[in-house]
């Protein structure tokens, strides 16, 4: 709570001195005015309305306390960053200002609108900015593609992203699928940069995403191999209450060990020993039996069924690995209180992130394969 008043003391003001707004105890209808204008970049990836309005000041206090607190002349921030972009450091003995990151200028692009209203130069910004081969500022730059759309033109935007992912990176390609949705949709007059986005994700069989942004039939025949694994799952499932999502509110690490703790996991399930058994919670809506979720490690669902919502798409792949909100945890935890280690979670609804297949680094062959054996152990359990 300190912390917040902090903040918002901060943000308060910077902006009265700065004339945005006449007094610092201003700053809550200044703020909500931010949020109006950029809420929705994070709204539309699974953060609720409180999330975005916590990052939005966290933002906006970062942005302050490290740049403009030392400089809020224009042409001085904007030589911050392109000495940081081009050189990798500044002289900043001077001012005591603080080098500023590649990363970072386009993390707090949204704050630097909000804070610097007239005449900043968004566009020189972020191209001065953007780097190659920066996974980090791929994933932000499409979560911030509603701003790149104002200030960069359609071709602008493919000559970036395409410098910002390297070739056959899974995490380049996990970022790409989870905003396939709405890179078809802003460069539908640019086949050959959709190819060359497909290809990226098929060929490190990052495709969960993908399947949980877009229907089946506006998909290329990239990915015709795991929409038949998917549409041929025999208890495949329709339901509008399962989810996908971009953002989950914890972390979930894609370790080796991950598809070896959900292995075991399942195997405990089906094993007639009681002692040392792993923990795990069989998770259902609409009283049909979705997937397990895993407590040791990171606690991640395994999908032991396919899921398809009125629109085609699949939020849920049998032998996809997804992240769970906090909330869906601790209900699973506290299931595993009361019902032991194999315990039972009914849902309303479940949001989730598409994170990988169980068996991903092993290649195409093997997770089609392994699909069909998920689909034979879920039938075990029911």
């Amino acid at each position: 709570m300190e912390e917040e008043i902090d903040s918002l003391s901060i943000i308060g003001h910077y902006c009265e001195s700065e004339g945005l707004i006449p007094d610092k105890d201003d700053v809550t209808q200044f703020l909500e005015d931010q949020y109006v204008h950029f809420g929705q970049l994070f709204e539309r990836d699974g953060y609720r309305p409180w999330e975005a309005q916590g990052v939005l000041t966290q933002l906006h206090n970062y942005a302050i306390t490290h740049y403009l607190n030392y400089t809020n002349q224009q042409s001085t921030l904007e030589q911050l960053i392109y000495h940081t972009a081009y050189h990798g450091t500044v002289d900043n003995t001077e001012d005591n200002v603080s080098a500023m990151s590649s990363d970072a200028a386009i993390e707090l692009l949204p704050a630097f609108l909000g804070l610097i209203p007239h005449n900043f130069d968004s566009r020189s910004w972020f191209v001065a900015a953007a780097s190659t081969d920066d996974v980090v500022q791929l994933r932000r730059t499409l979560q911030y593609m509603p701003l790149l759309e104002e200030i960069l033109s359609d071709e602008e935007q493919t000559a970036m992203l395409t410098q910002m992912v390297p070739d056959s990176s899974p995490a380049a390609s996990h970022a790409l699928a989870l905003y396939m949705d709405e890179l078809v949709s802003q460069f539908v007059n640019s086949p050959r940069f959709l190819e060359y986005l497909h290809t990226q994700v098929t060929a490190t069989a990052q495709t969960l995403p993908a399947l949980a942004r877009l229907s089946p039939k506006t998909l290329p025949t990239h990915y015709a191999a795991y929409i038949e694994a998917a549409m041929d799952d025999p208890g495949r499932h329709t339901s509008d209450r399962v989810q996908s999502v971009r953002y989950v509110d914890q972390y979930v690490g894609l370790c080796k060990l991950m598809s070896t703790y959900h292995h075991n996991a399942i195997e405990s399930l089906s094993s007639s020993i009681t002692e040392n058994k792993e923990s795990v919670t069989l998770v259902y809506v609409d009283n049909v039996l979705l997937g397990s979720l895993k407590s040791r490690g990171d606690p991640s669902l395994l999908a032991l069924r396919s899921v398809q919502d009125d629109d085609g798409r699949f939020p849920l792949v049998a032998g996809g690995v997804y992240a769970p909100t906090k909330a869906v945890v601790t209900a699973a935890e506290k299931a595993v209180a009361e019902q032991g280690s194999s315990a039972h979670l009914h849902l309303d609804t479940l949001s989730v992130q598409p994170l990988r297949y169980m068996w991903s680094e092993k290649g195409e062959d093997t997770i089609l394969d392994n699909i069909q054996t998920i689909q034979e152990i879920r039938h075990l359990l029911e």
